[in-house]
């Protein structure tokens, strides 16, 4: 269920933020059922690259779950799942949706990309996992 959810999560609400982000970037007003329409032939292929990111994940922790006997080799591969993760497929939507690449494509550009900024990518999910800490603490008070 979980999958599911993460799925329509990146494929419609990423889409369609970054349509609107875009023109509004440009100049443009655009409401969100025309960012939809506007996107709407590309969430198949954003679709496709999502399900491609999850068997990669999927797979990779298959590998470090086989490996948990040597620790060492474990902790690098982790690490390694961590550095595709952020580089891959956090600039996977902007790409296919704005570039609008095919699946194959999409996922080398955004692997190109993110290698080229995953610092910035980094320090961003940082601050964006402690501000999301820092709030559900508070709502729990």
């Amino acid at each position: 269920m979980l999958a599911i959810t993460t799925l329509l999560q990146v494929v419609l609400v990423q889409g369609i933020i970054t349509q609107l982000a875009s023109e509004s970037y440009l100049g443009f007003r655009e409401t969100a059922g025309k960012a939809f329409r506007t996107v709407q032939s590309r969430l198949f292929p954003l679709t496709g690259a999502v399900i491609i990111e999850f068997v990669i994940i999927f797979a990779l922790i298959c590998v470090i779950g086989v490996m948990t006997v040597f620790l060492p080799i474990c902790a690098f591969l982790f690490i390694g799942l961590i550095y595709i993760w952020l580089a891959m497929f956090s600039l996977m939507p902007p790409v296919i949706i704005l570039e609008r690449t095919s699946v194959g494509l999409g996922l080398r550009r955004a692997w190109s990309l993110g290698k080229a900024r995953i610092w910035q990518i980094l320090g961003l999910t940082l601050v964006i996992g402690i501000i999301n800490s820092v709030i559900t603490l508070v709502c729990r008070v």
